[in-house]
């Protein structure tokens, strides 16, 4: 024992413990708060479709599976559809991978350990475009469950860790497919470790997937979640060109620190090295082919691990690494504090109001990248709904642009709001050529409203 620590009560200097552990907790989600927040349009846009008779894959089309929006559904249809509503769900989801990242590193590798590993993650998470929910923040808290849990079973032996391991996965996959890479290695560390127990680590997956899908074929929608859930996002999304985006070098300059800490961590770790290589691999894989900071939450949160880790077994890396840490991330925190929420500032709400003082009571189809306009405005889209992007609607022989198109011709909308052809918004928006086609020989344009074109049938 330490002798300061003979002057200390335990009780007291737990307290001192516990308190800088809630210091850094406040630290975070004052910064949260004070820096800009992204409303991500899907966030908000598909649960308020769902929420308005829209079904998954059939008349909404996105590809991820749909545990993340139905949470946003049931907090939305609760607390509203609103920016705010997101943002506390979002700070809450946050809080909550800072309280167990932080528990995980105390138990495996001490408290200084877990200070240092959440201030590192506190640094990075926000920069890596973390202020802002989406599927891969979302699987976080229970990929971080998952990963606790499987400790706990490998070294006391105690199937109903490996349950919580089980159902722990699910979630995530529920949220996010690529979830189910993380499966692998856990996996075969418990065939190798206790064969028997590999029944009781499948099952409640198999059971939870069975039940997902089932309840879809119930639905009449099985084969449209196993096409856009599974079969697009794996082979035909990748088949369009413009899907790719690789990062830029000042992208890759960025994340070089965190890598490089990550492989010194990693070459640091005798025993369990392949695992954590492969579950860190497996984390990573999923940001490519179309690379985006805000996928790298799940590495970022793994990694933490391991460097916090080499951290203690180095301090003068601690110190260089932190260091370079704060030169990195803290002018974005400078030139984002004190921002509009991203996508739902007040340009969107005076396009809205601007809008609405045109159309009235009619409705209007947007062209443009503004689909938050039709909760907004209380209007629905026409069936189906994706994003403008090629990838969507040039798959399986345009069959989303057909039915878009026989929707219009169907019920035609009193208007159309577009992009201003001279802007640089319209010079990189994708509009599927046949709907193009058809607004350009029905409509005729009535003004500009805010860097747009209204146009009126």
């Amino acid at each position: 024992m330490q002798p300061w620590k003979k002057f200390v009560p335990f009780w007291l200097r737990t307290q001192c413990k516990l308190g800088l552990v809630v210091f850094l907790l406040i630290t975070h989600l004052f910064v949260l708060t004070r820096i800009q927040f992204t409303v991500w349009p899907e966030m908000m846009f598909y649960p308020w479709l769902a929420s308005q008779g829209y079904s998954h894959y059939t008349d909404i089309i996105h590809p991820y599976f749909p545990g993340l929006i139905w949470i946003l559904q049931a907090t939305g249809s609760v607390f509203g559809f609103l920016p705010t509503t997101i943002q506390s769900l979002t700070s809450l989801v946050i809080l909550l991978i800072d309280v167990i990242l932080f528990i995980f590193l105390r138990r495996l590798y001490g408290w200084s350990a877990a200070y240092l590993g959440l201030a590192w993650f506190i640094l990075w998470q926000s920069f890596f475009e973390g202020n802002g929910l989406w599927f891969d923040l979302a699987t976080v808290p229970f990929l971080l469950t998952a990963l606790y849990f499987f400790q706990h079973w490998r070294e006391k032996r105690r199937r109903r860790f490996l349950l919580c391991t089980s159902i722990s996965l699910l979630f995530a996959i529920l949220i996010k497919q690529s979830a189910a890479l993380v499966v692998l290695p856990l996996l075969i560390s418990t065939w190798l470790q206790d064969r028997r127990s590999v029944v009781w680590f499948l099952s409640p997956l198999a059971l939870g997937l069975l039940g997902l899908f089932g309840w879809f074929s119930m639905q009449g929608n099985l084969l449209d979640i196993l096409y856009w859930s599974i079969w697009f996002p794996l082979i035909d999304e990748r088949a369009v060109s413009s899907f790719m985006l690789l990062p830029s070098f000042r992208e890759v300059i960025l994340f070089l620190p965190i890598l490089i800490l990550t492989f010194l961590g990693l070459l640091k770790e005798k025993k369990d090295r392949w695992f954590w290589g492969s579950v860190l691999f497996l984390t990573l894989l999923p940001v490519f082919p179309r690379w985006s900071f805000f996928h790298l939450q799940p590495f970022l949160a793994v990694s933490t691990i391991l460097i916090a880790r080499f951290f203690i077994q180095r301090p003068m890396v601690a110190c260089i690494g932190f260091f370079i840490a704060v030169m990195i991330t803290i002018p974005f925190y400078i030139q984002t504090w004190g921002h509009e929420p991203r996508f739902f500032g007040q340009d969107l709400e005076r396009l809205a109001s601007s809008v609405r003082r045109e159309i009235g009571k009619k409705d209007v189809f947007i062209l443009t990248g503004d689909q938050l306009l039709y909760p907004v405005l209380g209007i629905v889209p026409p069936k189906p709904w994706a994003d403008w992007f090629p990838w969507y609607y040039e798959v399986r022989g345009g069959m989303i642009e057909q039915r878009l198109l026989e929707e219009l011709r169907s019920n035609p909308p009193a208007f159309v709001l577009i992009d201003n052809p001279q802007s640089e918004r319209a010079e990189y928006r994708y509009r599927p050529a046949s709907v193009k086609q058809f607004i350009e020989r029905e409509y005729q344009e009535v003004k500009e409203i805010e860097g747009r074109i209204l146009l009126r049938r």
